[in-house]
């Protein structure tokens, strides 16, 4: 991973119903994550939604 990253986003993908359940955003250097709800398809976030 390059070294200029500093916050990580996880989705969730389920393979019969597609995109679903939750999203993990982490920073990287903290350690601090954010949990966010994605719905049926899957959400965009940007560096502002890291914590």
């Amino acid at each position: 991973m390059p070294d200029d990253v500093s916050c990580v986003i996880v989705h969730c993908y389920d393979e019969i119903h597609g995109y679903g359940g939750r999203a993990m955003l982490v920073a990287l250097q903290s350690g601090e994550t954010w949990v966010a709800d994605q719905g049926s398809f899957a959400c965009s976030f940007g560096e502002r939604d890291c914590p």
